[in-house]
């Protein structure tokens, strides 16, 4: 069995209860960041992982545990990822990221599930990673039960952005996934601090970026903070896009959400379809990242199309 750095977990924190930062804010920036998000979380992950040789298993995961029939859409992240180490030939493990912005009672008992399945499907190691993004509730970091004699105690990892001592962010700046969550945590800080306050730093954490970032990279932190951000006058978010067109020199900075929809419209051209709409929802509806009227206000078209593509899907 190998040797996994844990965190310093912690018990009955509060949680946020609005769960209203968007799913594909967090899935995105976490694939496009995923080596730094793997540094910021293990210092010596280049030690530890092959960072070219990973894999994300999403679909997998939600074959594992499906969405009840007839629920609501979960407002939460949930990611596995396959990660080759750097020691002992192919040895590869498994990492379950989850990303929780709302109160859930049965949220610890959900990791628990998701650890038994991933590991009866798999047979490989697997360790977990909770990232609780609000600012009110509780943040469980383990599920227990005992029954006559038998106990069994699952633990992972916790990590709550808004109790992170904002100079220790600073401190790790030039990795740019410690931009995110500084730019997280300055967004949930929204109420406690003037329009001008939150865009001040922002700003700072902008100016912090290394320099020899890709530009890949630098879009993907500034999409992140541009649709995560809110202020409380709606006049100051386009001040702040045209303080960003100033930073990056570029104008009209694309958001997650218009990048998603642009990565589905290209790859329905490199498809060669000419009318493509269809593919493009079908390219939409298989990121799970959007709601059936989020795509069909995309495309302008009905939510009755929409979700006659996805039943065309099921069915295949």
């Amino acid at each position: 069995m190998i040797e996994i750095p844990t965190f310093d977990n912690k018990q009955n924190l509060p949680m946020n209860t609005n769960g209203d930062q968007p799913d594909y804010l967090w899935k995105s920036v976490i694939e496009d960041l995923f080596p730094d998000f793997l540094r910021f979380f293990y210092p010596e992950a280049d030690q530890i992982f092959n960072l070219k040789k990973f894999e994300f298993l999403d679909k997998e995961l939600q074959k594992l545990y499906p969405d009840k029939e007839g629920g609501t859409r979960r407002r939460y992240v949930d990611k596995l990822v396959k990660v080759q180490l750097k020691r002992g030939g192919e040895q590869w493990i498994l990492i379950h990221i989850e990303v929780q912005g709302y109160a859930d009672k049965q949220f610890a008992q959900r990791m628990f599930q998701y650890f038994y399945r991933i590991l009866d499907r798999y047979r490989q190691p697997v360790t977990a990673i909770a990232i609780f993004t609000g600012s009110k509730g509780q943040t469980p970091d383990h599920y227990e039960m005992e029954l006559l004699g038998t106990r069994l105690k699952y633990q992972y990892n916790t990590y709550r952005i808004i109790d992170q001592p904002e100079e220790t962010l600073k401190a790790a700046i030039q990795n740019p996934f410690a931009q995110v969550i500084l730019g997280a945590r300055t967004a949930l800080m929204s109420g406690k601090m003037t329009d001008e306050e939150l865009m001040t730093r922002h700003e700072w954490v902008f100016s912090a970026l290394d320099k020899t970032l890709s530009n890949r990279h630098k879009m993907a932190i500034f999409a992140f903070v541009r649709d995560f951000v809110q202020f409380s006058n709606p006049g100051n978010y386009r001040i702040f896009e045209k303080k960003l067109e100033t930073i990056t020199g570029k104008k009209n900075v694309m958001g997650v959400k218009e990048a998603l929809i642009q990565q589905g419209i290209e790859k329905g051209i490199e498809q060669g379809i000419e009318k493509g709409k269809e593919q493009v929802i079908k390219n939409l509806l298989s990121t799970d990242k959007f709601t059936v009227a989020e795509i069909a206000n995309f495309a302008n078209i009905t939510e009755a199309y929409v979700r006659r593509v996805r039943k065309s899907l099921k069915n295949k």
